[in-house]
Parts: structure tokens; sequence; C-alpha cells
């Protein structure tokens, strides 16, 4: 048999196994997400949204300008509508300035009083407020989109609702 022969019955059946393996390892590694969907929805300021027997409004923003930053300073009102305790969820909220992306500043998020039981949790059938903070840089780029997100992931679907924060409010 010629070197040719040889390396094409060895390349071909090899290439073949590798091409089979890759597939089947993808196909094993996505199957959780073979549904998974993203559902976007833009919310207003004032109007409330439901998300699991949980309403949430938000209020109009606040930008305070400091030397080396701005503070954005959004009010929330959770109102729990389930028969349990509902956990704050503080790291589903996500502020976006055009590229620049940031998470609520804890530190700034913990000094404002009307904050300190957001570790408790909103109580059944309970309301409380909250004030989001969140901190970016002067330096950064350009702001004229600035939008805050908030994430939940429920029954296979991440849902991502929308605030516009960069138009008059």
């Amino acid at each position: 048999m010629t070197g040719k022969k040889l390396f094409f019955f060895l390349f071909i059946p090899l290439f073949l196994i590798i091409v089979v393996f890759s597939f089947y390892r993808y196909q094993e590694v996505n199957r959780p997400y073979r549904n998974y969907q993203i559902v976007e929805k833009t919310e207003k300021i004032g109007r409330p949204f439901s998300h699991q027997e949980v309403a949430y409004i938000f209020q109009t923003p606040e930008v305070r300008s400091r030397d080396d930053y701005d503070l954005y300073v959004i009010p929330l009102v959770i109102e729990n509508r389930s028969g349990q305790t509902v956990s704050f969820p503080i790291e589903s909220f996500i502020l976006l300035a055009d590229h620049f992306q940031t998470q609520v500043d804890l530190e700034q998020f913990h000094s404002e009083p009307i904050n300190r039981e957001a570790g408790q949790g909103i109580p059944p059938d309970g309301k409380k407020e909250f004030r989001l903070t969140f901190t970016i840089d002067k330096e950064e780029p350009s702001r004229d989109r600035v939008e805050l997100y908030f994430l939940r992931y429920d029954d296979g679907k991440m849902y991502k609702h929308k605030l516009d924060l960069s138009g008059p409010h």
C-alpha cells in the first residue's frame, strides 16, 4: 500500500470519529438549554410590573454628580403578593451605559437608610421601598443610552425587564 492510500484510509476514519464525537459532545453540553428563551420587556417609570406574584415599581431616577463618578439612585417599590417571604434580588439589577455595565454599588446601597432591611427580604403580602444605587466613572465614554435591566430566570426563560433612564422622565 502506498503512503497516500495509507494516509487516506487512516485520516478519513479518524476525521469522521472526531466529527461525530464533537457533534455528540455539543448536543450533550447544550441539552439543558435546548428550550432556552430570552424575553425582553420594556417597562415604564411609575408603572408596576409583576414577576411570580411580586410587583416592582421603579420611580423617577436621580443622578448625583461627584468628582470622579456619577451616582444613579433609582427608587424602587417591591410589593410581595405571595404567601411567603421573598428575598431582595440585588444581584438581578444591572445598569448599562452604552458599552459599560455596572451592578448595584453595595457600599452606596447600604449607606442609604431606607435599604437597611434589604437582607430580611419582603414579608408575605408586604411592601418595601428601596433605593438602587449605581456608580459610573466619569472617565467612561459618553452615556447617550443608560438602561436599567432587571433579570429573572424562570422555567427555562430569561426575563429581561428594561427601563430606559436616558430620556426625560
